[in-house]
């Protein structure tokens, strides 16, 4: 199972941060030769998906003469050179028949014609009458006039201005009646909105403004999240006015360094819905470093919760949506980490290394966070810090003061009963419907090397399947909370005795210099004293309410103490090695403002594994029937709109969601 998740994991990370990129799917023009290198005395550049995008950028870049695309490289080079002439042979470079491909610009890739096709298709989009294929094609050609706007000379960017100037009507002229049936998110095989949304961009690059991309009253909320804080909205017209306004608060409550230096380090940032805009899988959106995406739901969908089950109090859960938005923005804060911060962010990390515990969202892990660093605030803060940063505080004080006394396992020496009523808290794997007790399921349980010491059994084993209960090694600190559930369809039997060394129990100052390091990244920087702020109490909106806390500094300018209102002063101490040795004592207990009542859904399963019709839930009152359906019931799905009701973007959201909702 551990295996699966892991993988699960490292997909969801390649699909949400490898750059994705359409070929033009245009022809080569001009002299071709291949295995011939260029000079790259004018640049490179890597990744191009394929030999004539390296074409038409040479042939959009000033002073690019010739291009050399090295398909034989794992970064897909592409080099650029004022020279006409092959530079030298690459054939002996690769076992293939070809290892890169030579040629010339050519006029007909040129920024203007690419840019007065692209202009002239989008004029006709609300007809219906043009071609889908040319409608596509040109919403590239916009997305590559955009690109080449800041590398071209200043004449270059006149025209490319002056032409855009005289065709803004084109936005303003896409009635809702075009909307509805050409160019909005129930359409994105006409590409329409592809289309639409790249000639918004090419307003905003060209500084146009705010009235030009957006001059329709349905694009309102739109136009004041880009007029009040430069975030462009590429959703295809998918969100509605609640979820709009729950962007509109969150950006509202971020720090305006993090904004200005994370954010919005590269001009306007550009938040994006690429499923909105998918048609099949050739429609891709290009990531880019002012582009971050989310996914196709709205808010209103709750979700589970980014915080591990040991947080005192925990009960929380968040909206979806929310949670991906925060989790996305987050990774922009990457680039406010300067050098004071990312000498603590290193040290941690470090310190960090052999335990999951250490990490705040301990359900992610070590490995994974050890492999992909640039997951870590965006994890830790967007998915918990932003949702509720006093949660991450008691979760972080309890792992440095709890009580290091453990679950105590009775000795046997056969199968027995030791918990009614009960199921494993974590189950490793389901070993089968085959067993006639729980002796049978047992002996299975002792040759897998999955398994711990006990099986959960039911009187429907026959149906649902007797289950290993995890490896008691994977916990810390392990009291009887931390290893069953509740269930009157299960009790607990154990067919071996742990080793004492399985049993371990620590605590960690890391956790809450993790939750330091996140508070600093937060708090605008200043010597002594400094406001901040704690997001609390999210809402069925997935908006949070500000609470205003004091941050106190040491002479080394290290967070020494934090006055939240409600709490009092939380104080904290450093060993020589830096990490947190004390935290006092209201710290565990703290709540920034007074809990308000939230529906929340119920209680979890006790089994963590996928639900059909063949396993119990909590409430199960009647007996299976002997032969147990396997259709899946228990999809988590977005909240559908009127026209929402496609079953595969479902699946793809209950992957994704897995890994920022569920997982972790």
């Amino acid at each position: 199972m551990m295996g699966f998740l892991s993988g699960l994991l490292a997909f969801i990370f390649l699909f949400n941060y490898v750059t994705l990129v359409v070929s033009t799917e245009k022809p080569l023009l001009g002299e071709i030769i291949y295995n011939q290198d260029s000079c790259w005395d004018v640049g490179v550049k890597d990744y191009l998906p394929s030999t004539v995008d390296c074409q038409i950028y040479c042939s959009t870049t000033p002073k690019c003469n010739s291009w050399a695309y090295n398909v034989n490289r794992n970064d897909k080079r592409c080099h650029l050179c004022t020279g006409k002439q092959p530079r030298a042979d690459t054939s002996d470079l690769c076992n293939d028949p070809i290892c890169s491909t030579w040629g010339h610009r050519h006029e007909s890739y040129s920024v203007t014609s690419l840019l007065n096709s692209a202009l002239s298709i989008a004029q006709k989009v609300c007809s219906g009458e043009v071609d889908t294929d040319l409608v596509q094609s040109s919403a590239l050609d916009m997305d590559v006039v955009s690109k080449a706007y800041k590398r071209s000379n200043e004449e270059i960017q006149m025209i490319i201005k002056t032409s855009i100037q005289n065709h803004v009507s084109i936005l303003a002229d896409e009635d809702d009646i075009c909307f509805d049936q050409i160019t909005g998110p129930d359409n994105p095989c006409t590409y329409g909105g592809l289309l639409m949304k790249e000639l918004r961009i090419a307003v905003l690059t060209t500084e146009l403004g705010s009235e030009a991309a957006f001059p329709k009253a349905r694009d309102r909320l739109r136009k004041d999240l880009l007029d009040k804080h430069s975030i462009f909205i590429e959703d295809n017209g998918y969100f509605n006015t609640r979820s709009l306004k729950s962007l509109s608060k969150f950006y509202d409550q971020l720090p305006a360094h993090l904004m200005e230096n994370g954010v919005l380090a590269y001009g306007f940032a550009r938040q994006s819905v690429k499923d909105a805009f998918i048609c099949d899988d050739s429609t891709q959106e290009q990531n880019t470093r002012r582009l971050y995406n989310v996914f196709k739901v709205q808010v209103g969908s709750r979700g589970g919760s980014g915080f591990p089950l040991d947080t005192p109090d925990r009960g929380l859960y968040s909206d979806d949506k929310m949670t991906v938005t925060r989790h996305e923005v987050a990774h922009q804060f990457d680039r406010a980490v300067d050098s004071r911060l990312r000498s603590i962010y290193d040290k941690l990390r470090l310190n960090s290394k052999g335990s999951d515990e250490n990490w705040l969202r301990s359900n992610v892990g070590d490995e994974f966070f050890q492999r992909n660093p640039q997951e870590i605030i965006a994890s830790q803060i967007g998915n918990q810090y932003l949702q509720s940063t006093s949660s991450q505080l008691r979760l972080a004080a309890y792992r440095l003061t709890r009580d290091t006394s453990t679950h105590e396992f009775p000795t046997v020496t056969k199968v027995t009963k030791t918990v009614s009523g009960h199921g494993c808290k974590t189950p490793s794997k389901q070993l089968g419907t085959s067993f006639e007790n729980p002796e049978q399921c047992s002996a299975a349980a002792m040759k897998d090397p999955d398994c711990g010491d006990e099986i959960q059994w039911s009187g429907y084993s026959y149906a649902w399947g007797c289950y290993c209960c995890e490896k008691v090694s994977k916990k810390n600190c392990p009291v009887f909370d931390d290893l069953y559930s509740a269930n009157g369809n299960w009790d607990v039997y154990q067919y071996s005795n742990p080793s004492p060394n399985d049993i371990t129990c620590k605590t960690s100052g890391t956790p809450l210099s993790w939750f330091l390091f996140n508070l600093d990244l937060m708090t605008e920087f200043t010597t002594g004293s400094s406001k901040s702020n704690f997001y609390e109490n999210e809402t069925e909106n997935g908006t949070v309410t500000l609470v205003s806390v004091t941050v106190h500094r040491d002479l080394e300018h290290r967070i020494s103490s934090i006055d939240i209102p409600a709490c009092g002063k939380v104080e904290v101490t450093y060993g020589d090695d830096d990490v947190v040795n004390f935290v006092s004592e209201n710290a565990v207990s703290c709540h920034a403002l007074k809990k308000k009542p939230v529906a929340v859904p119920t209680a979890a399963p006790t089994l963590m594994v996928p639900m059909d019709n063949s396993h119990p839930t909590n409430m199960h009152s009647t007996a299976p029937s002997d032969e147990p359906t396997s259709t899946q019931t228990d999809d988590l799905s977005d909240e559908p709109t009127s026209t929402q009701t496609d079953d595969c973007l479902m699946s793809r959201h209950l992957l994704k969601l897995m890994h920022l909702m569920m997982l972790p």
